[in-house]
């Protein structure tokens, strides 16, 4: 039986904290470390989390950090379990089965090193609006820029060993260099077709702003050459434009919701 570690990484933000610690406790899979990162929290989240620990979270600290990026390290360091998987405060999985059945998916495709799914982006294009990401992703795509979301990805934990951890020079997109680590070293990942969870796209790495492109160009430079960046950054000049329209003109809603009825995939 494999072991889980999910850790969560919360900085103040106790009013969702709440739904992502019961997310995970309602897990009807045993086999799960819980490990929560606090960044020295003053609006209750700490005491909250000690109101958990130890009856569903297994480990936690409380100590400031050099950012989300050097908390998700130190969540690394102290896990034991077989597979690691990050799952932000304000984030929780999809349902009460979700673990389980990702385990079931390693058990019948044991050969690979990393295993996905989808979540569902809420709050994309302002309150109650969501957009559905549930497809495989190949190695060339990630080589393109395109990221798979850290809260669905299950990652055998030796590869942090062997790879190193996430890269503290990148302020938005080191987990997305990570990936490409992955991908420059041959890793496998296995594409389970399923939602892992809801993914509140709020925060300041989803605002999609032209740093954030710039910075994500100069990882693809680095791993993948000067050919790859050119690319990205051509596609990445007509998404960042695109997505600006559709937000300023209030249609990106709409569109929205035409992709996933067109997908074939709802929240239910």
């Amino acid at each position: 039986m494999y072991k889980i570690s999910i850790i969560t990484v919360v900085l103040n933000n106790k009013d969702t904290l709440q739904e992502t610690i019961d997310s995970v406790s309602s897990q009807d899979y045993e086999e799960i470390e819980y490990i929560v990162v606090d960044g020295k929290s003053v609006d209750g989240s700490l005491e909250l989390i000690k109101d958990y620990h130890p009856k569903f979270i297994d480990k936690f600290i409380s100590e400031r950090d050099r950012g989300i990026y050097d908390a998700m390290n130190k969540g690394v360091e102290m896990s034991t379990g077989d597979f690691i998987y990050f799952l932000n405060s304000d984030d929780t999985l999809y349902n009460s089965r979700v673990i389980g059945s990702v385990v079931e998916g390693i058990k019948k495709n044991p050969q690979y090193d990393y295993y996905y799914g989808g979540v569902i982006s809420q709050n994309i294009f302002g309150s109650q609006s969501y957009n559905i990401l549930l497809k495989e992703i190949p190695d060339c795509s990630i080589k393109l820029g395109q990221n798979i979301r850290h809260q669905s990805i299950f990652v055998r934990r030796k590869l942090f060993s062997q790879l190193g951890g996430f890269s503290l020079d990148y302020k938005v997109n080191a987990d997305y260099e990570w990936e490409c680590r992955l991908v420059k070293n041959q890793k496998k990942g296995y594409f389970l077709n399923i939602l892992i969870a809801n993914y509140n796209q709020t925060g300041f790495s989803s605002k999609g702003t032209w740093s954030q492109y710039k910075e994500k160009r100069s990882i693809i430079r680095k791993h993948f050459g000067f050919l790859a960046g050119l690319i990205f950054s051509i596609k990445g000049f007509f998404k960042f434009t695109s997505v600006y329209f559709l937000r300023k003109t209030g249609l990106a809603k709409y569109v929205s919701r035409f992709l996933n009825k067109i997908r074939g995939t709802n929240v239910n």
